[in-house]
């Protein structure tokens, strides 16, 4: 993840969140803007910067200082007024930015982001070979408040075409069973999933079952960024530690495809996104 610049201004005490907001919200070489912050000292200041910025381009605060304790730390740390949760919540709400609870969700929600520029939408069709994995796939976007598409009749019949006939499913979650271990089966499953126009977003969970699953694994990475899908229809992946070495993580991401290690991740991404994305459409 590229960053074009990072600041840190410790207590405040001569530039401040509001000016560096300002300043980012205009910047054309930052696309997203990224902050940890524990309080501000101008609320009001704050929340008009925000409203300007988020029209622009995407604001992700990891807000510290949430519990009673946490707050006092804050007090303590650098003289800021945490202020309450609840309150927060509703400056979030009001002025679009994304809102992120610890440092893994802050990088996560930017990944998103930078990487899904266009949402339209949280219908979300999900392709596993791991059946596990699919079903976790699934409570997780549910949980995260995004919705299971209904594929179209003649879009589970094309992938009944590709898929192996035993082991397998073509409802959504799509359970690619051993056709996993082929690369060109989860491509052309992919294609056609990003056909059907009840369709918003992908998610596509790595890995297969073989002894070979690195291999396989890279190979459909590859086949995957190659294939130009997300040029159609948004694509976000899930790839367990271990089966996606860096430099391909990087392609993924260069190509427009966030990867995560988890589902779970995955899913709060997205949806973060989507809500995003919603936000800004409404302010037009």
């Amino acid at each position: 993840m590229h960053m074009s610049k990072v600041v840190s201004i410790g207590n405040e005490c001569d530039v401040n969140s509001v000016e560096l907001l300002e300043y980012f919200g205009e910047d054309e070489e930052t696309r997203i803007i990224g902050a940890y912050i524990e309080g501000v000292k101008d609320g009001r200041k704050f929340m008009e910067a925000a409203r300007k910025v988020t029209a622009r381009k995407p604001v992700v605060i990891w807000k510290a200082g949430r519990t009673g304790e946490g707050a006092r730390a804050a007090a303590s740390h650098t003289g800021s007024i945490a202020g309450s949760d609840a309150i927060w919540n509703a400056v979030f709400k009001q002025t679009g930015m994304v809102r992120a609870l610890n440092f893994e969700e802050l990088v996560d929600y930017v990944v998103a982001l930078r990487s899904l520029e266009e949402l339209c939408g949280g219908r979300v069709a999900i392709v596993s070979s791991p059946g596990g994995l699919a079903v976790a796939a699934t409570d997780a976007c549910v949980e995260a408040g995004l919705e299971i598409a209904e594929l179209k009749s003649e879009t589970k019949e094309k992938i009944k075409k590709i898929i192996p006939e035993y082991g397998t499913s073509v409802k959504n979650p799509v359970d690619l069973g051993f056709g996993a271990v082929i690369p060109e089966i989860p491509v052309e499953v992919l294609r056609v999933l990003s056909d059907d126009p009840g369709v918003d977003v992908i998610l596509y969970v790595g890995g297969a079952p073989t002894a070979d699953v690195i291999r396989v694994t890279e190979m459909t990475a590859k086949m995957i960024v190659e294939s130009g899908i997300c040029s159609k229809k948004p694509l976000v992946a899930t790839m367990p530690l271990g089966l996606l070495p860096a430099h391909l993580q990087r392609r993924f991401i260069e190509a427009g495809i966030p990867v995560y290690t988890s589902p779970e991740r995955a899913a709060r991404a997205l949806a973060k996104a989507i809500k995003y994305h919603e936000y800004r459409r409404s302010q037009k």
